[in-house]
């Protein structure tokens, strides 16, 4: 049964988005039901015909839809970050890059009988992994320490680099016998980086010039955004070849890390469109396989995966990471840990069509193969990931770390004693100057909403345990403790109380399920603190002794502190809750916010 062309649009887009929410729903990535949808609209049931459907537009469209990903990949890169990941991501992009184009080249040829052209091609394509499954992998994993941040920068900066490496592959495949090959692909590469470059340039600095002086209007600023995108897509590509690729996600980063102005538009507008795109082009690129490449995958193809696993994966990381100050269980784990994703099976796709277009006879058979690749290697580090984190115990049982919502002056104050206690924070706000300021003074931050349905794919949870919510929004403190529950549990998100809730006369109960337990005491809504405590207020930590008990501190301080955490043991804290009956033990410390006595003496 053929559908016509307003219909099979609309069921890729059923499909795209209905196999998300299905793999939401099942705790799986999506990767894997979107593949599965694909195939069985295209090959299996014949229902979609994706040549009829788009046409000569086919490969363009998944071209330029690509490079929408890679940017939005690309805004999710911190700079800050490549201080402490930086040797490891720099081997991984020189050493990793080309050890895994050699080997997957030679394993193609040797295992799955590529004539050598088509085997170079397929391990150039090998080079990229994936951003699209490498953030749900690590949300399910949650591995501590470097190794999350290297996988993400791993994941986005080295797609682009792979289809600039095909590109080279494929020019001098296409060279005529009487021309230097090898030279032509070296330049090739060279001016692709180098276009890539001037364009991402080029193109941050005339939208950065365009926001800055308010030549945008908020409500085009998305829009305009993406017109910037796909200039720089298609003007990169004019100019150098595939170099598009490059130049998007470059200016990605560029855009992430600059200071001069909001992004809040641009991610709330990325969010929704980069899991539509994704959904689309799974869809799309699943369907357009045939029966005869389903009925070609042999035994050859899984043993080409198993080899890519455990020979390709592990050499190259261990190569590449060699004085990276790494710990052998997160070598370890890096070279386990390599799955396939859209970019691979886009390009593929683009380059095994270029190809046959130019005589190479077979040129197809590297589709249906990377498709197989996508789908074991998820599948395999799907079910693996956690297990093995756990294994080399770069999974925390308990961790400590806190994940603050909001950045304003008393949260930072507040989040400065805590990292100063040798505890992992992280502080998520959707103010820029808030976000900005919290850079400054040192503390890791990260800028957009806790309700982004993105959000913990972009950053790292390895270190964090519990939740605070402590923005000025008590309706948002309580949403953000309902969607960490089940990664966090019940017990370890908190936030605020309600500024309503300590009115007499007007108290306010909101049910328990519906937010996290409150903070701190009577004084604790976030205006009500800032009002009573001001920013002058100081975080004291006081360790209590057989001489120095809680009643000596209460006779010290009285009504002047608040009691914040208490510290069981260095590393180890927990939130004091509103009402709470305060009995510190000796040896442990108390962490408390401290009225100044100019202030007290004021009232």
């Amino acid at each position: 049964m053929k559908l016509s062309p307003r219909e099979a649009l609309c069921l890729i887009v059923f499909l795209g988005v209905g196999g998300q929410w299905i793999a939401w729903r099942l705790k799986l990535p999506s990767i894997l039901i979107l593949l599965i949808f694909g195939i069985l609209s295209g090959p299996v049931f014949q229902i979609i015909d994706t040549n009829t459907l788009f046409g000569p537009l086919l490969l363009p469209l998944v071209s330029v839809l690509v490079s929408i990903i890679l940017f939005e990949g690309g805004l999710s890169l911190r700079l800050v970050e490549l201080k402490a990941v930086g040797r490891a991501f720099v081997g991984l992009a020189t050493f990793g890059v080309g050890i895994t184009f050699l080997a997957s080249a030679y394993g193609a040829k040797l295992i799955l009988g590529f004539e050598p052209t088509l085997a170079l091609l397929f391990g150039a394509i090998l080079v990229v992994t994936g951003p699209t499954v490498i953030g749900p992998l690590l949300q399910h994993a949650r591995p501590s320490g470097k190794v999350a941040s290297i996988l993400r920068w791993e994941g986005i900066g080295l797609d682009p680099l792979g289809a600039v490496l095909a590109l080279a592959v494929y020019e001098v495949a296409v060279t005529p016998a009487s021309h230097n090959g090898t030279y032509l692909g070296i330049t090739s590469i060279l001016f692709a980086l180098a276009v890539g470059t001037l364009v991402a340039g080029a193109a941050a600095a005339s939208f950065m010039y365009a926001m800055k002086r308010s030549l945008i209007p908020e409500h085009l600023q998305s829009p305009v955004t993406l017109l910037f995108v796909l200039l720089s897509f298609g003007g990169a590509d004019y100019i150098g070849g595939e170099s598009g690729l490059f130049a998007v996600t470059l200016l990605g980063i560029i855009l992430s890390n600059q200071k001069s102005f909001d992004l809040q538009q641009i991610q709330r507008f990325k969010e929704p469109l980069t899991v539509l795109l994704i959904s689309i082009l799974f869809i799309t690129l699943g369907a357009r396989l045939s029966i005869e490449d389903i009925y070609g995958i042999e035994w050859s193809h899984l043993y080409f995966v198993l080899y890519l696993i455990c020979v390709v994966r592990p050499l190259a990381v261990f190569v590449s990471t060699v004085g990276a100050n790494l710990t052998w269980n997160e070598r370890l784990y890096l070279a386990f840990f390599a799955p396939r994703g859209i970019v691979a099976a886009a390009v593929t796709s683009v380059f095994a069509l270029e190809l046959e277009r130019a005589g190479f006879v077979g040129a197809g058979r590297i589709v249906p193969a990377m498709f197989v690749v996508i789908v074991s290697t998820v599948t395999v580090y799907g079910l693996l990931a956690r297990p093995f984190a756990k294994y080399l115990r770069l999974v925390k049982v308990d961790p400590q770390g806190i994940l603050f919502v909001g950045s304003t002056p008393m949260v930072r104050k507040i989040a400065k004693a805590v990292q100063a206690e040798g505890i992992a924070v992280l502080l998520v706000d959707s103010t820029w100057s808030n976000i900005s300021a919290s850079r400054l003074e040192g503390l890791p931050s990260h800028y957009g909403s806790i309700l982004s349905s993105n959000l913990i794919e972009e950053i790292n949870l390895g270190d964090l345990g519990k939740l605070l919510a402590m923005t000025p929004n008590s309706e948002l403190n309580a949403l953000a403790c309902v969607k960490f529950k089940q990664l966090f549990s019940p017990e370890n998100v908190y936030q605020l109380p309600f500024e309503q809730h300590q009115r007499v006369g007007h108290r306010k109960e909101v049910a328990v399920e519906q937010r996290g337990s409150y903070l701190f005491g009577d004084l604790a809504a976030l205006p009500v603190l800032e009002r009573e405590f001001g920013v002058d207020a100081t975080i004291k930590t006081t360790k209590f002794t057989k001489e120095f008990d809680y009643a000596a501190f209460n006779t010290l301080y009285g009504q002047r502190a608040l009691p914040l955490f208490i510290l069981k043991e260095p590393g180890v804290i927990r939130p004091i809750l509103a009402g709470e009956t305060l009995a510190p033990l000796e040896g442990e410390s108390l962490l408390s916010i401290v009225r100044n006595e100019a202030t007290q003496g004021s009232e």
